[in-house]
């Protein structure tokens, strides 16, 4: 009887190890030695998404510090509105080794280094939405995907002082990279996509970087190409272009598509180098720049 009461409970006790929670939380005064429930929540992000469910979610509740974590799994990670769920980086901040059909959502969060090379890399998801973050100070990259797609929303990419602030290339198949209503200023490079990336950068500010926007492909000897299309963006003050094309080597071609742009105070509006293509709807504004670039080839309205 003793025996078989013994067994019971160790099963008990390994059921309740392996319990996972479809919504977990952390607090400034969690522990992480808790279940990471709303009731009970855990300290870290970390300690969290070991107990989370894939497609699940995990909440900051409170306004604190949270240190940097990885993320292997479809999940939603994000500070609870009207908190600043912060994590202070000396190193990489966050992590996303997931799955190649894994859906990643990263939101309200503040990402600040201290030393630290990377503010978010994705190495492997299907999709990764970053939404309404700020990402600070990094001496690598501010954001990297070097596989899947990417949508970043509302997001500031500041002060990544000779470093790129949002950095996109695909090493396997076509990536497709959304960019919408975001701030990047204060970047060595503000955006690149690389070889084998379809990106679109709408209603965007991109200020006061050495480069604002590059579509580049320099990698290789194989056909490959970076396309930008810049749709109602503000591209301003970047010390040696607002926009720039540059394919080298091979068959590696660069494109940018341009539209309802305004492009001021650049020393370079548009600067090209190597095989590439730069189109406009001819509905752009360029404004104060040392020199424009262009001609461009035209694009019809349909």
């Amino acid at each position: 009887m003793c025996k078989l009461l013994s067994f019971l409970l160790s099963l008990l006790i390994a059921s309740a190890a392996m319990a996972q929670n479809n919504r977990s939380a952390v607090s400034v005064n969690g522990n992480d030695l808790n279940p990471c429930t709303t009731a009970s929540p855990c300290r870290s992000f970390g300690a969290a998404m070991a107990v989370t469910n894939a497609g699940g979610e995990i909440i900051a509740l409170d306004s604190a510090g949270y240190g940097p974590f990885n993320i292997d799994r479809a999940v939603t990670v994000s500070g609870a509105p009207g908190i600043h769920a912060a994590i202070s980086v000396p190193s990489f901040g966050i992590t996303v080794n997931a799955g190649t059909s894994d859906r990643v959502t990263i939101r309200n969060l503040v990402l600040i280094s201290v030393g630290g090379s990377n503010g978010i890399t994705v190495s492997s998801a299907g999709e990764t939405r970053i939404l309404q973050c700020l990402v600070r100070g990094f001496g690598s990259v501010g954001i990297a995907l070097s596989v899947g797609n990417m949508v970043i929303d509302r997001t500031s990419v500041l002060d990544n002082f000779g470093a790129t602030g949002i950095n996109v290339v695909s090493t396997s198949g076509t990536g497709h990279v959304t960019v919408t209503h975001c701030l990047v200023q204060g970047n060595g490079w503000g955006i690149i996509a690389n070889y084998n990336i379809d990106a679109l950068v709408s209603d965007s500010t991109i200020a006061d970087n050495g480069y604002g926007v590059m579509a580049e492909s320099v990698v290789g000897t194989q056909l490959r190409y970076a396309e930008v299309t810049l749709e109602r963006c503000t591209i301003s003050g970047n010390e040696t272009a607002g926009v720039r094309a540059e394919g080298l080597g091979g068959n590696n071609a660069a494109i940018v598509n341009l539209s309802e742009n305004v492009i001021a105070y650049n020393l370079n509006g548009i600067s090209v180098n190597g095989q590439t293509f730069v189109s406009s709807f001819g509905n752009n504004r360029f404004v104060g720049n040392g020199t424009d670039g262009g001609p461009f080839t035209p694009i019809a309205m349909q």
